[in-house]
Order: C-alpha cells, then structure tokens, then sequence
C-alpha cells in the first residue's frame, strides 16, 4: 500500500512539474510572438516613412531646382508614395494596439499634415519633408525604447556564465 502511495505521490510531482512548465513555456512563446508582431510592425513603419522621406525629399529638390526628370523616374517617386503613404496611413490606425503612445502620436501628426493647406507644391513638398524626417526620428526613438529586452535575472545569470 505504500508503494502505491509513494507512486501516485510521484505522479502528482511529476503532473504538477508539467503543467507548470507548460505554463511557463506557453507564456515565453506568446511573449516572444508578441514581441515579433511589434518589430514587424515598427520596421514596416520605419521603412515607409523612408521612403516617403525620400519622395518628398527629392520632389522638394527636383522643385527648388527646376530640374526635368524621366518618366521612369517619376513613376519610382509615385510608387514609393503610393506604397509609404497607405502603410503608414494604416500602421497610424494600428496605433496604441501595435505602437506606443508617443508613436502613435507621431504617425497621426504626420497623417494629419496632409490635410494642411499650402501656397505652393514647393511650400507642400518642403514642410511634408520636414514632417516625415520628424516622424522618422520619433517612431525610430520610440522603437528603441519599446523594443528593448527588459533585463532579467536570469539574463544576466547566463552572460555571467
């Protein structure tokens, strides 16, 4: 009879031993997923705010500098428009689920500039410049921070090792 209660002890260990890693591994696996999603979605959004940058950047100079580009050119400069500015429209919507708060503000600043009035092409290209480098800056700021490994004891236990 001891045996068998020595056995079913055992069994009770070894099932409460599992059910808490399982537990524990369940809840790592959801955290690192999680994580994933936020650094696809910050990356996504640092690219597109590049590359909108980058038109309105060289639409500002092709502007200031009265210069005739190819057509080739012209349709490199509208594809990355059309492609940065839907992303970030969407990642600015995405907002605090994805995001935190300080770049959630940044996209929806930069998505708002767009409805501002401007005397000329030039007077646009040149201010959405400047607003598209600042959101840059910030979201890219904010993805250092929210992105960071939080230091844990046994993070530092395995670099000690």
């Amino acid at each position: 009879m001891e045996a068998i209660l020595e056995l079913l002890k055992l069994a009770l260990v070894g099932l409460v031993a599992g059910v808490f890693s399982y537990y524990l591994s369940g809840r790592k696996y959801r955290s690192e997923k999680w994580w994933e999603l936020r650094v696809t979605a910050y990356q996504e959004a640092i690219v597109a705010l590049s590359d909108l940058y980058h038109y309105f950047a060289s639409n500002s100079d092709i502007e200031l500098f009265h210069q005739n580009i190819s057509d080739e050119k012209k349709e490199e400069l509208q594809s990355l428009w059309n492609n940065g500015y839907h992303k970030v429209r969407k990642a600015a919507d995405v907002g605090a689920f994805l995001f935190s708060t300080e770049a959630e503000t940044a996209l929806k600043t930069f998505i708002k500039g767009e409805n501002e009035h401007y005397d000329s092409y030039f007077e646009y290209v040149d201010a959405r410049c400047g607003d598209a480098r600042k959101c840059l800056y910030a979201l890219v700021s904010c993805s250092k921070i929210d992105l960071r490994l939080k230091n844990s004891f046994f993070k530092k236990w395995i670099k000690s090792s």
